[in-house]
């Protein structure tokens, strides 16, 4: 293992080399590099100067964590550094760094050879606690964590971020604490406001060193109809004292008949929002609240979710009205018209044409016109019997024949 590691360090010294352009034999390696943790979060590296270098050579000093691509090269004219490292950013507790001598000007004849130094924590790193959180309460935080070993001494103690002596030196220790069985915590008393702090975490044995996430609780939605529109509003009392009003901003998602509809944010400063209500749907509502960049990166996980209204069958009357009454029409044209053909002598009759009547008078010389020839009833002639007349003389006597 020892030959691997000595190989890596090999090759990234002479990557780094050649990437810095620099000749081994012009300015000696720093010599006799020590280093001082001024607290559990920054730690003071110095040097002295290289053996054999004139006081007014004008060099600086450069910096740079081999085991990191994306640190850049600090340059110090001075003989010591000071840098924050913190166990959870690199989920260490060792750092390798590489320290060299640069001249005035960028040739390469003014550079040294790199000289390799490692720094470490006072403690061990160890994942002592696991799921930390902190929610800002007005004026101080509520963190919660689950401890690795509830059997092991836990202390928790935490400052501002900086690198002032008067900040270095004000470590503050967690109180009130509780515990609710799976999760223990206590408050953090940040004043006047929530700002991103150093948070440590030890034990006996272990530590931890990290910046934890602050977030704001869960904002309560409130939820009002008004003719067409269901009304959002949340209470933006309970984040006044950490930023202004107009440092607020809501962000709602919202499902309609179970169909969810994209997320919506609301302007700076307004706590409130409408949207078009469907009586026949139900809706189910989660909102979070965030600051704007004017105030501390602040933000709140989506609340539990809010259910409002029931989804209702649809009414199927606008539908059936909708397909029968144009049947039910397309029925009365078709027999309107049939009718209209058939009895179209007496809804319509012939009108005589006056022009006709004129010229017949013109012609005539009177106003009569010939009647209208019509057809008379002819009755059927009925049967009659023949009479038999006998002619007799004046003497004879007169006989009745039946």
């Amino acid at each position: 293992m020892s030959v691997i590691r000595g190989l890596f360090v090999s090759v990234t010294l002479s990557a780094l080399i050649m990437a810095l352009h620099c000749k081994a034999d012009q300015y000696p390696q720093q010599w006799n590099l020590t280093y001082k943790w001024l607290d559990r979060f920054t730690v003071n590296i110095s040097w002295k100067k290289p053996i054999g270098l004139a006081d007014d050579s004008g060099i600086k000093y450069c910096m740079k964590n081999i085991e990191d691509d994306n640190d850049e090269v600090r340059v110090n004219d001075k003989l010591e550094i000071i840098k924050t490292l913190l166990t959870e950013e690199k989920r260490t507790d060792s750092w390798t760094y590489h320290i060299w001598t640069i001249g005035d000007n960028s040739s390469q004849s003014n550079e040294s050879v790199p000289a390799m130094y490692t720094i470490r924590t006072l403690k061990p790193r160890d994942e002592v606690v696991k799921d930390f959180k902190c929610f800002a309460i007005t004026d101080k935080m509520n963190c919660s964590w689950i401890p690795a070993n509830r059997s092991q001494n836990l202390v928790l103690s935490y400052r501002i971020i900086g690198r002032t002596q008067e900040e270095i030196q004000k470590l503050n220790k967690c109180d009130e604490t509780y515990s609710n069985g799976e999760r223990d915590g206590c408050y953090l008393h940040i004043e006047p406001k929530p700002q991103n702090i150093f948070v440590l975490v030890e034990t006996d044995t272990a530590m931890m060193t990290f910046i934890p996430k602050i977030d704001l609780l869960p904002p309560r939605l409130s939820l009002k109809e008004e003719g067409v529109h269901l009304k959002l509003s949340w209470n933006a009392s309970e984040f006044k004292k950490m930023c202004r009003e107009s440092e607020y901003q809501y962000e709602v998602c919202y499902s309609e008949c179970n169909e969810w509809s994209p997320c919506q944010k609301t302007s700076p400063g307004k706590s409130s929002m409408e949207i078009i209500y469907n009586k026949n749907c139900q809706y189910e509502f989660k909102s979070r609240v965030m600051t704007t960049e004017y105030c501390f990166s602040l933000s709140s996980t989506f609340a539990e979710p809010v259910i409002y209204g029931t989804n209702k069958t649809p009414d199927e009357t606008l539908t059936v009205v909708a397909i029968f009454i144009p049947i039910i029409l397309s029925a009365c044209i078709i027999l309107s018209c049939y009718c209209f053909r058939r009895y179209r002598a007496i809804i319509c009759p012939v009108i005589p044409d006056p022009s006709a009547i004129f010229k017949e008078m013109i012609m005539n010389g009177n106003s009569d016109h010939k009647a209208t020839q019509t057809k008379l009833y002819t009755p059927v002639p009925e049967p009659i019997e023949p009479c038999k007349i006998t002619l007799v003389s004046e003497n004879s006597p007169m006989q009745q024949n039946y």
